[in-house]
């Protein structure tokens, strides 16, 4: 277990020389810095209580932006004002080394409402610590947000505050209760920046409109600031508990595939599961790739959803289906010899499919049938020839879908999509493209019904009726 930042610095100030102490302290003040937010990047500089030269630099290479540290030995509120006149220009964090709790003064207090206008963070160790300490996706989102956009004075006491507080709110916008979210939201803008004041606010408002919560009525501080971000997706990903499919619905409403594959989720995440089966009708990939995976148990059916190389990943028990919103982001492709021309052509009439266009390879030719009427070429005659005597294999098809277009589909590479910059929902893969790919990578005796139905892909996504409550006004808007 880790010692308070507060101890650690009693500590550093037992070293014999100057220069032991200033690198004690750093090191200190860098192990708590990682173990309030894992994702933020530390640089220790060769200064040390300079002016204007920082003593650390923290970057979170994610999202591209850095905060300067500055480490003072004393909280002398004078010294303190004088500092900020100098630094403040670059919004920096202001941390002393005094390892004892700041001391609320009519000084302190000018310094700390000097800090606020200016977007600066006046920390002390014992805030750190708290932060530190706190438990759970909100807790976690509270200390990046105070490093990242934390302004003014936040001592132990804010700190620990901000957690029941943000709590508070949580637990109010599942209740749709309205003064706690109030209070939450006018609480974060006192101590964040608007940045991150809104991400609190827009996180509470998600939880508050997919618990059924009018987004007219939400009971904000301030002016909401847009659709969620991806990182506001993790918070609620990891910290909801529900299976309700509305609720995600409403939450999934402008989430896109790409937003997705770029999130950094556990595994397995039983939300993410809800998430994407909500929204299968919305999520959009570009192209889609099977492979042949490790035969895998699953104990509940969410957690065959989750993250890979860049793609929305679905587990079977001995399959991987990867979605991607580039083409780019999808695994190396293995080479399949095809899909069997009777076995297509049965699981095409079974599932209610038109293929439009289909190339034939058999051991002495390959052909090329291609409709010119929007008929099903798996229909005529010769097909249905070719496939009763047998050795013919299916290389690619195109597969018509509602509106007038058709997914491509590649048996070689065991790969679906469509030209140029096409995209298709999640649904339309999963229906028509998918079943025929496992087909083609694990063999025609296998039966997918089971796995494709709890993945969400059971219906043919141009017959399916809407569920009750499923088209709300939250779609409309």
């Amino acid at each position: 277990m880790m010692i308070s930042l507060a101890s650690a610095i009693r500590a550093s100030l037992e070293f014999g020389s100057p220069e032991d102490r200033i690198v004690a302290a750093k090191d200190a003040v860098t192990r708590h810095l990682l173990a309030v937010d894992g994702r933020v990047r530390v640089r220790q500089t060769e200064y040390f209580n300079h002016s204007v030269a920082p003593d650390i630099v923290v970057t979170w290479p994610r999202e591209r932006r850095e905060r300067y540290l500055y480490l003072r030995p004393s909280t002398n509120p004078q010294w303190l004002a004088q500092d900020l006149r100098w630094i403040a220009e670059n919004k920096p964090i202001v941390m002393s080394l005094d390892p004892e709790p700041t001391t609320a003064n009519t000084d302190m207090a000018a310094v700390g409402h000097q800090a606020l206008v200016a977007d600066t963070l006046l920390v002390d160790p014992t805030a750190l610590d708290e932060f530190a300490a706190s438990h759970g996706p909100l807790g976690t989102l509270l200390a990046h947000a105070v490093l990242q956009g934390g302004r003014g004075l936040v001592d132990q006491i804010v700190a620990r505050e901000a957690g029941f507080v943000a709590a508070a709110g949580f637990a109010g916008a599942q209740q749709l209760a309205a003064q706690p979210i109030r209070d939450a939201t006018e609480f974060a803008s006192t101590i964040f920046a608007k940045e991150h004041a809104s991400r609190i606010t827009r996180i509470l408002r998600a939880v508050w409109e997919g618990h059924g919560g009018s987004a007219l009525d939400f009971p904000s501080v301030g002016t909401l600031s847009g659709p969620l971000t991806a990182e506001d997706i993790e918070v609620l990903l990891a910290s909801v508990d529900t299976e309700d499919r509305i609720f995600w619905r409403r939450v999934g409403r402008t989430i896109t595939l790409a937003m997705l594959t770029s999130l950094t989720v556990a595994d397995p995440c039983p939300n993410l599961g809800w998430l994407v089966m909500a929204n299968i009708d919305r999520l959009s990939a570009r192209a889609l790739r099977v492979q042949a995976g490790q035969p895998t148990l699953f104990h509940d059916n969410e957690s065959r959803w989750t993250i890979a190389r860049n793609c929305l990943l679905l587990r079977g028990e001995d399959w991987l289906a990867y979605f991607a919103a580039r083409i780019d982001d999808l695994p190396p492709g293995a080479e399949y010899v095809g899909i069997d021309l009777f076995d297509l052509r049965e699981q095409a009439a079974r599932r209610g499919q038109t293929v439009t266009d289909l190339t034939v390879e058999r051991p002495d030719l390959a052909i090329t049938f291609e409709s010119t009427t929007e008929s099903n070429v798996v229909d005529s005659e010769d097909l249905a020839s070719m496939a009763i005597r047998g050795h013919a294999t299916a290389r690619r098809a195109s597969v018509a879908l509602h509106g007038g277009r058709a997914v491509k589909i590649d048996f070689l590479s065991a790969t679906a999509g469509g030209a140029t910059s096409a995209s298709f929902t999640l649904a339309d893969l999963g229906y028509h493209a998918l079943p025929l790919l496992l087909h083609t990578v694990v063999g025609p005796l296998a039966d997918f019904t089971v796995d494709l139905a709890e993945a969400g892909f059971g219906e043919d996504p141009a017959q399916s009726e809407p569920e009750p409550g499923q088209l709300l006004i939250d779609d409309f808007l």
